[in-house]
């Protein structure tokens, strides 16, 4: 049987803070529901965000980690042989299955 190891793990933090109340406004979710943005924010506990610049497509993001990964990781590149990145967005549009 073969054995698998999780060495490291990586982020990465958007270079854009957002309020929460906010991203509440520009969502919407404070007219649909009533609710002022603030009330919202302070019940979720979150204050600000951290985001990409819209354009920014999910693999760039997991390179990112991924090279965070590398950083504190006791291996270096060359001896992976896997790097498994699990996102809920695609780069494209894709349908749903």
């Amino acid at each position: 049987m073969k054995r698998l190891d999780i060495l490291s793990a990586g982020r990465s933090i958007g270079p854009i803070k957002t309020s929460t109340s906010e991203l509440i406004k520009d969502s919407g979710i404070d007219i649909k529901y009533g609710v002022d943005p603030e009330t919202i924010s302070n019940l979720l506990g979150i204050s600000t965000v951290c985001q990409y610049p819209k354009e920014t497509k999910p693999s760039e993001i997991a390179i990112a980690a991924a090279l965070d990964a590398l950083r504190s990781s006791p291996v270096i590149a060359a001896d992976l042989d896997m790097v498994l990145y699990c996102g809920i967005e695609g780069d494209g549009t894709e349908p749903a299955t």
